[in-house]
């Protein structure tokens, strides 16, 4: 069997790149604080993250987010500058889980920006305006139209969502 779960925080934002066949390829990496340990110490390790799900890394993940990855240990090794032998462990993710998500306004001064690329950047600081939708940027993420989650809205609006 090999399966890891783990939840860190990324130490940078995730680089997207594309395979020889066209494929979308994310990397991620992530800091896992050592717990049992006296100092202040923390494991770094290396995630791939394949297809669509890569594309959601790094459309919706940043530095500093907490994530949790679900996935398999792969090992590697490479020649380095003096010709030595060094090997590496990474995962390959097959679930990735975001934990922490950006504040609201973060969030509409994102989806303004994708909404109107050539806007000025006043507009863009600006908070969104109250009847504002990004229903079409954040519906695959699990967010209604409004940009807020099901935990941010008050019971009533739940219940209405859920009739």
């Amino acid at each position: 069997m090999n399966s890891v779960n783990i939840i860190g925080r990324l130490t940078k934002d995730p680089e997207m790149r594309k395979s020889a066949e066209g494929k979308t390829i994310c990397t991620l990496r992530l800091a896992i604080d050592d717990t049992f340990s006296k100092d202040d110490r923390a494991d770094f390790i290396s995630v791939t993250v394949f297809g669509n799900q890569g594309d959601n890394c790094e459309k919706y993940l940043r530095k500093g987010f907490i994530t949790g990855v679900q996935g398999r240990l792969r090992s590697d090794s490479y020649p380095d500058s003096d010709g030595i032998k060094r090997y590496t462990v990474k995962i390959n993710a097959e679930r990735v889980q975001f934990l922490q998500w950006p504040e609201r306004k973060e969030r509409a001064a994102e989806a303004a920006a994708v909404a109107a690329p050539a806007a000025p950047a006043a507009a863009v600081a600006a908070p969104a305006p109250s009847g504002y939708s990004s229903a079409n940027l954040l519906d695959d993420v699990g967010v209604d139209g409004g940009g807020e989650s099901a935990f941010e809205q008050e019971p009533e609006q739940i219940e209405q969502i859920a009739v």
